[in-house]
């Protein structure tokens, strides 16, 4: 009876260390713990070439997904050159990172200086500011230049133009070219409009106007 009591409590104490022991890793290992997915790539088929004993060249095709820093990316096609982190993704892509979205037709760039380019489909979405055009270069995650067909919806603010840069640090939007659209009941159209996210202050400039609906707008 001895024994089985003592065996019994060095089991015990036994468990008590190996879960001790596993809440300690968790807590250093924030991404195991809160169930985040390593760094990688996935999809229906990867092909790998190999240059001197070093992947060169990854090739992902079918229900492809790329987990990098904090973005993560799915599409048809990924195809990642591994030394300098540069990427080609083709059809139905979704990005998503930290405090946005953004979905597209074909996009590539540098992983590691992102800077990337994105066409065809354009859709950009950060809070309640959404973005449509045909093309999209982004630099350093800090300047993102649309052109093509660009609209713009925040709020009651919904316009077009020909092209549009939004600062992100700044929390400013600038639209260039055939500038119209509305902003709740004031119909508006001019060269040059500025918007800043932080105030609403709209500054419109190039033959600018502004037409109330009960006033002449319709």
């Amino acid at each position: 009876m001895i024994r089985i009591r003592t065996y019994s409590i060095f089991i015990k104490k036994y468990l008590f260390l190996v879960l001790l022991i596993l809440i300690l890793f968790c807590i250093s290992n924030p991404a195991i713990a809160v169930g985040e997915q390593a760094e990688g790539l996935w999809a229906d088929q990867i092909i790998t070439v190999f240059a001197e004993n070093t992947a060169e060249l990854i090739i992902a095709e079918g229900n492809a997904r790329l987990i990098y820093d904090d973005y993560e990316i799915s599409a048809d096609y990924i195809e990642y050159a591994y030394l300098n982190e540069f990427i080609e993704i083709k059809g139905n892509i979704s990005l998503s990172s930290e405090d946005y979205h953004l979905s597209a037709e074909r996009f590539s760039g540098n992983l590691k200086e992102k800077h990337f380019i994105a066409r065809d489909n354009v859709f950009f979405q950060s809070n309640d500011l959404e973005i449509n055009a045909t093309r999209l270069e982004m630099e350093n995650e800090e300047i993102f230049n649309f052109s093509g067909n660009v609209s713009v919806f925040y709020g009651e603010i919904q316009v077009q133009a020909d092209r549009l840069t939004y600062d992100r640090q700044q929390e400013l939007l600038i639209l260039e070219g055939n500038v119209n659209g509305k902003n709740g009941d004031l119909n508006l159209s001019g060269e040059r409009m500025e918007v800043d996210l932080n105030t609403e202050k709209i500054k419109l400039q190039g033959k600018a106007e502004l037409l109330f609906k009960d006033k002449g707008g319709e």
